[in-house]
């Protein structure tokens, strides 16, 4: 590992207490009018003792939006530990929130994955709004506490995502939120039709 790739494994180690010792970290979320309206709470290593119910719940979310993947599938609480376990806690390049509002409402999901550690630049992963009926604005103050955390405490240089071309909604939210098409008609897979738009917001320009 290269200096970077250390900086940023010890940063989400420690969100997603792998340690005893480790203390809970929240991001906090602002609103337009500065005052905190909700948090990022990582998902840890022991989400089964102090998150109960998490994976049921994002399963249910999962299956509420199939569109969220190009990947037909029936989420399960069970399948979705694994996945928690596998690729979001052991994977070292990769960390998930869960979006709470300050009444402790679970808004959605939101993180981090795929850095490319030598251009200091990572993708926005797994973001999902689950409750959709209560307090608009949320996922874009989520969305940029998340990148003012990357960009201020994990140091990143550039941000990018990837979006279903056909979701226009969701580029023209993320084009409102500092993103800018980089790439259009990237394949998803090759069992897939579906196509990527990569976007990506800069730090000097953001």
């Amino acid at each position: 590992m290269n200096e970077y790739e250390l900086f940023i494994k010890d940063i989400f180690d420690s969100f997603k207490c792998k340690n005893k010792n480790d203390l809970l970290k929240c991001i906090p979320i602002y609103d337009d009018k500065n005052s905190i309206c909700g948090y990022l709470v990582p998902i840890i290593k022991d989400f089964r003792t102090v998150m109960p119910g998490c994976a049921s719940l994002f399963a249910q979310w999962r299956n509420e939006n199939p569109s969220m993947s190009a990947d037909s599938f029936t989420a399960t609480a069970p399948g979705t530990e694994k996945w928690l376990d596998n690729l979001i806690i052991r994977r070292d390049d990769r960390i998930l929130f869960l979006i709470i509002s300050v009444d402790l409402l679970k808004i959605g999901h939101i993180g981090y994955s795929s850095f490319v550690f030598d251009e200091k630049c990572c993708e926005v992963d797994a973001v999902l709004r689950g409750e959709k009926s209560i307090m608009p604005g949320m996922m874009t103050f989520a969305l940029r506490a998340l990148i003012d955390w990357g960009l201020e405490r994990l140091e990143l240089e550039n941000i990018r995502l990837r979006v279903f071309s056909d979701n226009l909604n969701a580029i023209k939210f993320y084009k409102r939120n500092g993103f800018y098409i980089i790439e259009e008609g990237v394949a998803v897979s090759d069992s897939s039709d579906k196509t990527y738009t990569v976007m990506q917001l800069e730090k000097i320009m953001y």
